[in-house]
């Protein structure tokens, strides 16, 4: 089950690379670096540039959407916004059938695919597999009809791969919802390809991947520092990614590396969105700590723990502060089973 929820949350397929479809990527650059009114904008513009094509009306939605997950919690207004370009976007591209039925099924496919991740996130995993179901059916449909469409990959890939880790007996339970079996190997092919691919789909595959690579199921660390860099940069202003690289070399040991990437208090700070900030804050500070706690500078771990008082914690993070002052008090790093985890620590979902 925890596979198939991961599928119905990161599953986000890319468009392709039809003129249109690349100027997209501009879109997906504003939103991946949390600027979600400037992303709201060049959708808009984008729309009335190219009335009837599909992708800037479901590059609208996928704005709505990423509000709707970094805004602090689910409220109605981001929701409602989200099920109206959702709307709009799937009568475009059901429209566009006669001009392109390989990009009307694909855009149809996607659609669906936010669709599930807001039941998802708004109503639970249940709720979300009928649209999932509905994703992949025009998905696969759109690759028949377009084997080339390397964007197609993207999406594919994610439901492959989460549902390749479920467990075998779970595999006709997740087919009959979902219509998928599940491969790992064949769901990281095809997103390690979309991440080669031109066009949106590349940072989002990227961005996918840098999870993936970073898991302990994976746990390629160079792999994901490669991409993590590349995205820190890219997107200064979205705390996920300068935090997971901070993540990744506390895991390969490199506890100075992990504190320079964390840098709780950078200029990068300002970039990020204000109602994320305190949480951007906090989580610095604390992947610091543990820097130092790993490394054994069990004083100076305790001083930015201290710091972490007045600021909004992001979920779960209190816990394992608590957890952290206490073993700078014994002068004693954390076993194993308590090493540092990754997770969304500002609320940044991938």
């Amino acid at each position: 089950m925890r596979a198939l929820a991961l599928t119905l949350l990161l599953a986000a397929p890319a468009s392709a690379a039809d003129p249109v479809e690349a100027e997209m990527s501009g879109v997906v650059d504003l939103f991946y670096g949390l600027r979600f009114a400037e992303a709201r904008a060049a959708a808009a513009a984008a729309q009335a540039r190219h009335p009837g094509h599909p992708a800037p009306a479901f590059y609208a939605s996928v704005v709505a959407f990423q509000e709707l997950l970094a805004g602090l919690g689910v409220s109605t207004a981001p929701l409602a916004a989200f099920d109206a370009e959702a709307l709009k976007a799937a009568a475009a591209a059901e429209a566009w059938g006669s001009t392109s039925p390989a990009t009307s099924e694909y855009y149809q496919g996607a659609v669906h695919g936010f669709a599930a991740r807001a039941d998802f996130a708004t109503k639970g995993p249940m709720a979300a597999a009928g649209s999932a179901r509905r994703a992949v059916k025009h998905l696969k449909r759109a690759m028949e009809l377009d084997p080339s469409r390397e964007d197609g990959y993207l999406g594919l890939g994610m439901y492959e791969y989460y549902v390749g880790q479920a467990p075998f007996y779970a595999r006709p339970f997740a087919f009959a919802l979902i219509g998928v079996w599940g491969n790992e190997s064949k769901g990281l092919a095809h997103l390690e390809r979309a991440s080669r691919s031109e066009g949106p789909a590349r940072m989002e595959a990227r961005s996918a991947l840098s999870a993936i690579y970073a898991s302990d199921r994976q746990r390629r660390w160079d792999d994901a520092e490669a991409l993590l860099k590349e995205l820190v940069e890219r997107y200064p202003g979205n705390p996920l990614y300068r935090l997971r690289r901070a993540y990744v070399a506390l895991r390969r040991g490199a506890w100075g590396e992990a504190k320079a990437a964390a840098d709780p208090d950078g200029p990068w700070l300002e970039q990020v969105p204000a109602p994320l900030r305190s949480r951007a804050k906090a989580a610095a500070l604390y992947r610091a700590a543990e820097a130092e706690l790993m490394a054994g500078r069990f004083d100076e771990a305790a001083v930015l723990l201290s710091r972490l008082e007045g600021l909004e914690l992001p979920p779960g993070l209190a816990e394992w502060a608590k957890r952290r002052k206490g073993e700078t008090l014994f002068n004693k790093p954390p076993p194993p089973e308590f090493w540092p985890q990754d997770w969304p620590p500002t609320g940044v979902p991938d």
